[in-house]
C-alpha cells in the first residue's frame, strides 16, 4: 500500500507542477539533460526515503543521447534496490509520458550492475503503476524486476 501511495504522489506532483517538454527530433541540450537528471534524482530520493532532509542525494544520473543512467550512490539492501529500480523506471516513464525528450534506453543500478528498459517500456510501467490497482502495480513491479540485467554503461 505504501508503494501505491508513493507512486501516486510522484505522478500527482509531476502533473501538478506542469512539467512538459516538447518531443522532437532535436537532441537535448546539456542544461535540459541536467534538469531531467535533477528531477529524477529528487523524486527517487523522496520516494525511497520519504524525507530527503538530513542526507545528501543518494541517486546519481547521467544522460547522453544514447541512454539515461540512474544509479544509487550507495549499496542498498535487496528490498531497497527493488524499490529503487521501480521508482527510477517509474520516474523516467512519467517524464516520457509527459512529453519530455528521453533517450531510447534507461539503465538503473548500482556499481557495475544495471537493469535496462526501453523508454517505451518505462512509460508502460509508469502507466501500470499510475492506476493504483494492486494488479497493475504488481505488473509494474514484475516488469521492473524482470528488466534484463546488464553491465552499467560508462
Amino acid at each position: 500500500m505504501k508503494i501505491i501511495t508513493i507512486v501516486t504522489v510522484l505522478l500527482l506532483t509531476m502533473t501538478c507542477l506542469g512539467f512538459a517538454g516538447a518531443k522532437n527530433d532535436n537532441k537535448a541540450s546539456v542544461s535540459y539533460k541536467q534538469g531531467i537528471c535533477n528531477e529524477i534524482s529528487n523524486y527517487v530520493d523522496a520516494l525511497l526515503y520519504g524525507n530527503t532532509h538530513g542526507h545528501g542525494s543518494t541517486t546519481s544520473c547521467s544522460y547522453t543521447d544514447e541512454r539515461l543512467l540512474i544509479k544509487s550512490t550507495s549499496a542498498l539492501t535487496q528490498e531497497q534496490m527493488k524499490h529503487f529500480v521501480l521508482f527510477a523506471f517509474t520516474a523516467a516513464g512519467a517524464l516520457n509520458n509527459n512529453d519530455f525528450i528521453l533517450p531510447e534506453k534507461i539503465y538503473v543500478g548500482y556499481g557495475d550492475d544495471c537493469q535496462v528498459l526501453t523508454t517505451e517500456d518505462a512509460s508502460r510501467l509508469q502507466d501500470m503503476a499510475s492506476f493504483g490497482v494492486r494488479s497493475n502495480l504488481s505488473n509494474a513491479m514484475i516488469l521492473a524486476s524482470h528488466a534484463p540485467k546488464v553491465p552499467c554503461p560508462k
